[in-house]
């Protein structure tokens, strides 16, 4: 009689890695969804990622894919976002640049670009590209919405950005974040 096993090749992973793959997987899945209906989105932030606020995010479809960007992400202060949320732990790296001076209530709100910014940047990759909305063709617009839960920043946006060296505009579209706000 013979018998086979199967067997697992590599090390065992880590309770630490199996977290932050579930907090990767939960933010990736909740991209995907309505920024006003993120109630559910506290399971993501309870197991967190490896670098970066746990369930934290800018997501958005660019030149056929999607770039979701969970690292390198630090607290909003005062009444101003400037945020540069990395795809990838470190260089080489692709990250979405945002540049909002923020609004006021009542929710949902509405910014242009005018005076604004957001862009999409792939660093260290040969050819480097740059995304961006401060063109003549270029526009984009986002939409804050009230927050699900105190001492975040959500929303969505929409965005025609301009090749950087090129006259190419580029629709972003289902542009979705969550960001954390300082005390």
């Amino acid at each position: 009689m013979i018998v086979t096993a199967l067997a697992a090749c590599g090390p065992a992973q880590s309770a630490r890695d199996a977290d932050a793959d579930a907090g990767r997987d939960a933010a990736a899945a909740d991209a995907g969804g309505d920024a006003a209906a993120d109630a559910g989105g506290d399971a993501a932030d309870a197991s967190g990622g490896a670098d970066g606020p746990a369930g934290f995010f800018i997501a958005g479809d660019i030149d056929g894919q999607t770039w979701l960007a969970t690292y390198n992400i630090t607290p909003v202060t005062n009444n101003f976002l400037f945020e540069v949320a990395t795809v990838e732990p470190s260089p080489p790296s692709r990250e979405w640049q945002f540049n909002f001076t923020l609004p006021a209530d009542p929710y949902p709100h509405t910014l242009d670009c005018v005076g604004n910014y957001i862009e999409f940047h792939e660093l260290g990759f040969d050819p480097e590209r740059r995304f961006v909305s401060r063109t003549a063709t270029s526009t984009c617009a986002v939409t804050f919405v009230e927050p699900t839960v105190p001492g975040r920043i959500e929303g969505t946006f929409t965005a025609n950005l301009t090749l950087r060296g090129t006259t190419m505009d580029y629709p972003v579209t289902n542009g979705r974040f969550r960001l954390p706000r300082a005390p």
